[in-house]
């Protein structure tokens, strides 16, 4: 039971000032577990008594700025702060929002000096917060002469939000979701490019053998039902992309089948990928997820304190929670209930001898040097591996005036890891100030009590769904459909497309073996040099150059619009695919709505709408993969058309 906070509040002139409050000693037994260290600890915490002060603060401010008293609002706010570090509170992100949500009104209105004052207490009630040092690069851009100062805090607001993304693992998740969206969009772009690049040599094909073997007036009706029959059937017009892919396969080079098999095995591998991103992100937005891990870094919050506290009582028989819960009481001051939660951690665990070395550091806090050191030393019974023990313990019997014991410990440390006892010893002298150095649990400890068991096995199990899915299923039959057509035409020669004038041919067409990519007449006119009647070569050679072109236009056309399009088109098919996937993934990132009617069309259930998460309030809220996504398409686009810029500068 947490205990009530004895306070004192004295009123004058409107304004509440805080009054010095006394502590009381906390009796100190003769037992190593039982003992209480003295010394100043806090006695209790009443999280209602803190809200209620606080709100008093607050709107007293408010009352203060509505006045136009804008000194008294600064008084105000500086008591705030106060009040937050008499408590211990060092983050309070509902009143942060509160005052980036004033911060906006007040920059609509020109007040920029109340801006900053709203965003400086802000800063200080949720230090490291992206929105503050997007919203301050805001206020100083609009004010006058400060562009760099504006610019700084905007590098700065960068580096924040790509750091907390990739901590609560959101990059990841959005990453990850990225990725699926940009490989179906690209599978409908590469199979479109090889429609274009090969309809031609295939409906030709059909062409002749229908010709040869049924009514040559059927003929070309033949070959564009076969090249579009998926659009004459609606349930496969979601599958079109895959059944182009699987009838120009036979006419492909290797480096576009090659390209092909990757794709049609990161259709099979999409929806486990995206299953996984989607556990991903249910995981860190899970309330009891994201409690659990923000208290893996010890920070004393008075709402993480109840929330974590409901989590012990509905996990009693998990130490994890009992030391976490430990590790904020004790950053807030709280010795007493870090101390009690700290022995019900070992209580639970035995073995857990980051515990002892936490109560040995309570005590060395408090001058209780003794119990300290031996604390310390049950964490080296329990792990003789422990450099954080030996460390400790060599501060402690330095404090304790026993150098000789404190220099024997400190060499054991040094057998352990050299390179961190120093890395320590070092931080001590820049502080100027011998403090031990708590304990935390192992990542993967404090993800298992996150997580919980169930939560890892369900989504493991919808990972594994996904593997059975249409979509993969349906990706395996056109990837083992690519290989039969190979295997079963692999005696003949398919129909191919003269590289010079872009026309078709086959085995009907041509029977010489001169010139492999050249047409009978390109043969006749490039390889042979026989010559052709005058007007023959008259309307070949225009249909030549006519070809040569197009293709030149339409390449540059289509890289300014694809980079990595005009690659794939010019036979550099895997650096394309490189290009054109990074491309569609930067674009997904960025304009992830604009990609919802290729969703639609392939009949494929994928919700961008999470790609859209955003902090609240959403202003001045920058996404960290709209920002990667961003500098992703800048550097694909200028890798993708460096050639164009290259030959039009000649």
């Amino acid at each position: 039971m947490l205990l009530a906070l004895p306070q004192t509040i004295a009123q004058e002139s409107g304004a509440i000032r805080l009054a010095p409050r006394t502590t009381e000693e906390a009796p100190v037994e003769s037992a190593p577990l039982e003992a209480l260290p003295s010394d100043g600890p806090r006695r209790g915490f009443d999280y209602e008594r803190f809200e209620t002060r606080l709100q008093s603060l607050w709107f007293q401010r408010k009352a203060f700025l509505a006045d136009g008293a804008d000194e008294q609002a600064k008084q105000q706010a500086e008591l705030i702060r106060a009040f937050c570090r008499e408590e211990g509170v060092r983050r309070l992100e509902g009143m942060a929002s509160a005052l980036l949500a004033e911060t906006e009104r007040h920059l609509a209105n020109g007040h920029y000096n109340r801006s900053l004052d709203a965003l400086a207490l802000a800063e200080s009630l949720d230090p490291g917060r992206p929105q503050i040092r997007f919203a301050r690069a805001d206020v100083l851009w609009q004010a006058d002469g400060r562009n760099g100062e504006a610019a700084k805090e905007w590098f700065s607001g960068v580096v924040a939000t790509v750091r907390g993304s990739v901590a609560d693992l959101s990059l990841f998740r959005g990453v990850a979701m990225t990725l699926v969206v940009a490989l179906a969009a690209m599978v409908f772009l590469f199979s479109l490019a090889m429609l274009l690049r090969y309809q031609l040599p295939f409906r030709h094909e059909i062409e002749e053998i229908a010709a040869h073997r049924f009514d040559p007036r059927l003929a070309r009706p033949m070959g564009w039902a076969a090249l579009l029959f998926p659009l004459f059937v609606w349930v496969l017009i979601g599958w079109a992309a895959l059944y182009w892919l699987a009838i120009t396969f036979r006419y492909m080079r290797r480096s576009e089948r090659v390209v092909t098999v990757g794709l049609l095995i990161a259709v099979l591998l999409a929806l486990p990928v995206y299953r996984s991103a989607v556990a991903v992100y249910g995981l860190t937005a899970d309330p009891v997820v994201r409690t659990t891990l923000a208290a893996g870094d010890g920070e004393y919050d008075p709402d993480r304190i109840v929330r974590l506290r409901k989590l012990v009582d509905a996990h009693p028989e998990d130490a994890s929670y009992r030391f976490l819960l430990a590790g904020l009481y004790k950053n807030g001051r709280f010795f007493e209930e870090a101390f009690d939660e700290y022995k019900q951690a070992i209580k639970l665990d035995p073995s857990m001898e980051q515990a002892y070395i936490n109560i040995g550091n309570i005590f060395s806090i408090t001058s209780q040097h003794g119990e300290a050191i031996a604390h310390y030393q049950k964490a080296i019974d329990i792990a003789p591996s422990s450099l954080l023990a030996y460390f400790n313990m060599h501060l402690a019997q330095a404090e304790s005036f026993k150098f000789a014991e404190a220099q024997e410990t400190l060499r054991l440390a040094r057998e352990i890891d050299a390179d961190r006892t120093t890395a320590m010893l070092e931080q001590i002298n820049v502080e100027q100030r011998s403090t031990a150095i708590d304990a935390q649990l192992e990542v993967a400890t404090v993800w298992n009590a996150a997580l919980g068991g169930h939560r890892a096995n369900s989504g493991f199990g919808a990972v594994m769904a996904g593997v059975g899915h249409p979509v993969g299923i349906v990706g395996l039959v056109v990837l083992v459909a690519c290989m039969l057509l190979a295997l079963i035409w692999r005696e003949s020669e398919p129909a191919r497309r003269c590289i010079r004038c872009g026309q078709a041919f086959c085995g009907y067409c041509k029977t010489t073996t001169e010139g492999h990519e050249y047409c009978t007449q390109c043969v006749h006119l490039y390889v042979l040099g026989d010559g052709l009647a005058p007007e023959t070569k008259t309307r070949k050679l225009y249909e030549v150059e006519k070809h040569e072109r197009n293709s030149r236009r339409w390449r540059r056309l289509i890289s300014l619009l694809l980079p990595g399009a005009a690659q794939i088109n010019r036979g550099r098919s895997a650096l394309g695919a490189l290009l054109l996937l990074a491309w569609l993934a930067a674009w997904v990132g960025a304009r992830p709505q604009w990609f919802d009617p290729l969703r639609r069309f392939a009949a494929v259930d994928l919700p961008l709408d999470l790609l859209h998460s955003s902090m609240t309030p959403a202003v001045w809220s920058v996404s960290a993969l709209a920002l990667l996504s961003t500098v992703v398409g800048v550097s694909v686009w200028i890798l993708g058309n460096g050639w164009v810029l290259k030959r039009g500068s000649q």
